[in-house]
């Protein structure tokens, strides 16, 4: 989770930029409005298996935080790998521990991504505003 403070974002935009990105890396999105800001939900399935990622942002243009998460075991099974190996398990732990590291890669995307997407944001409010 990251706190951005004084950057005067339309939080609109920012969730719109949240969107387009998982968007651009195959997953279907769908938007909710809660009573305290932003659910952008993301599904993407491969082989029949759906995964699915969250972010929720919330606060106000000028202190607003976003949290990253995504469901899944893979941490849980790359720690028991070798003992679920032992029952024949083993495909199961690598598949299930490539798709952690294709959500903590994505997850390290993401946040380069949403950096850029509050300094474009306020560089089009300056422009816009002047």
């Amino acid at each position: 989770m990251f706190r951005w403070v004084d950057k005067g974002v339309n939080l609109g935009s920012l969730i719109e930029r949240v969107q387009l990105f998982f968007e651009f890396n195959g997953f279907k999105t769908r938007i909710d409005k809660l009573k305290d800001g932003w659910l952008v939900s993301a599904v993407k399935s491969v082989e029949g298996n759906p995964k699915s990622v969250s972010v929720k942002v919330f606060g106000q243009p000028d202190d607003f935080t976003v949290g990253f998460s995504f469901k899944g075991y893979g941490r849980e099974l790359a720690i028991l790998g070798p003992l679920i190996s032992l029952f024949g398990l083993g495909s199961v732990v690598r598949r299930e521990v490539r798709w952690l590291e294709f959500f903590e890669t994505l997850e390290r995307n993401f946040w380069a991504y949403m950096e850029n997407a509050v300094a474009d944001i306020q560089v089009e409010r300056k422009t816009i505003g002047e």
